[in-house]
């Protein structure tokens, strides 16, 4: 963790319209809010191959505590391994807890999806990856940015993506960019 003195510099640069100030900021994973934010996001990644109790065992075996505690949305402390009905072949989806940026987290995650993978886990054209960030801190505004800035780029995610995925049920394409950023500022004032 930086020093508070740096912290604190570079916030006052920040606020002053220093990008550079503000993108050392990031980097370090501290925001301008006035209270500290946890930067954490959560992944999931559906797979097929593997019967859930067996990927449960084999992340457990590789020191990745994890349980098979059924279909929910709550965050746990824990791994979870549930099924995906949205997978071909059975599929399952393995839920990562909270995870916060750094190389501890990532590389965890990183252990998680490989130890899946090198044991028979597989994927196809059914199968996503979805990371959830905290906006925690987020103004509307960041936010209205955050999406305007996705619909700018959106060709260019699409290049990432097997075409099926372009604009599926579950993860409709955001092409509109101005539409998106002022539907977003527009229902704040609801």
């Amino acid at each position: 963790m930086p020093s508070t003195e740096l912290v604190t510099e570079l916030r006052t640069r920040a606020f002053g319209g220093d990008q550079a100030a503000y993108n050392q900021l990031y980097s370090l994973g501290v925001q301008l809010n006035k209270r500290p934010v946890t930067l954490a996001f959560g992944l999931e990644a559906e797979f097929f191959g593997i019967d859930r109790g067996d990927a449960v065992d084999l992340l457990n075996e590789a020191g990745i505590p994890t349980q098979d505690d059924g279909y929910h949305h709550l965050p746990k402390r824990y791994w979870r391994i549930t099924d995906d009905s949205t997978v071909a072949h059975e599929g399952n989806e393995l839920v990562s807890p909270i995870l916060k940026y750094g190389k501890k987290h990532l590389l965890r995650a990183d252990q998680a999806v490989k130890t899946l993978s090198c044991n028979g886990g597989r994927v196809d054209r059914t199968c996503g990856l979805h990371i959830h960030h905290n906006a925690e801190g987020m103004r509307v505004k960041d936010i209205a940015e955050l999406v305007g800035h996705w619909a700018l780029f959106q060709p260019i995610i699409n290049t990432m993506l097997s075409p099926s995925r372009h604009n599926a049920w579950y993860a409709a394409a955001f092409y509109d960019m101005d539409g998106w950023y002022k539907g977003v500022m527009d229902s704040s004032s609801m």
